[in-house]
């Protein structure tokens, strides 16, 4: 039962990185989402829907301790992006950066050198890579069966 859950989880994480925030703004099936988005000020219309939007899911819960805060922090760094002048496409940037970084299978060497060779030239990217090159210590990656070797050569 435990491996179905994990399997729908994943899924559903895939179609969230294939569609991004239309994930839950198309169809017609989506419009109680639309007026919880409206309710709490997401979005102010029905036609905001199609405009693309910045938010940060965490781990908020007010049964575990170290997360009680995280709501609070959630709305900070929210608020923090925007004022900053991140957009929708300066946010996917850096997470497309990242997916190269953690999920494609290369170790970080090979995955920084892939960035500086196939993204185009931002601060966003030079700052990422710059980090990982100059970082003594390395950076922490999730290990599975198939990449713990890859980054121990790191």
């Amino acid at each position: 039962m435990k491996y179905r859950t994990q399997e729908a989880i994943n899924k559903g994480f895939e179609e969230i990185q294939k569609k991004g925030s239309k994930v839950i703004t198309e169809g017609y099936h989506m419009l109680p989402n639309a007026s919880l988005m409206i309710a709490s000020g997401v979005i102010k219309n029905l036609s905001d829907r199609k405009k693309p939007f910045v938010t940060v899911v965490n781990s908020h819960s007010t049964h575990i301790p170290g997360h009680i805060h995280l709501d609070v922090l959630g709305k900070i760094i929210t608020e923090r992006l925007k004022r900053k002048g991140f957009t929708v496409d300066k946010i996917n940037h850096i997470l497309e950066i990242y997916r190269y970084i953690y999920t494609k299978g290369m170790n970080t060497t090979q995955a920084v050198h892939y960035i500086e060779e196939e993204f185009p030239a931002t601060d966003e990217r030079d700052e990422i890579t710059t980090f990982i090159r100059e970082s003594g210590r390395g950076i922490i990656k999730r290990h599975t069966k198939n990449n713990l070797d890859e980054d121990l050569a790191d």
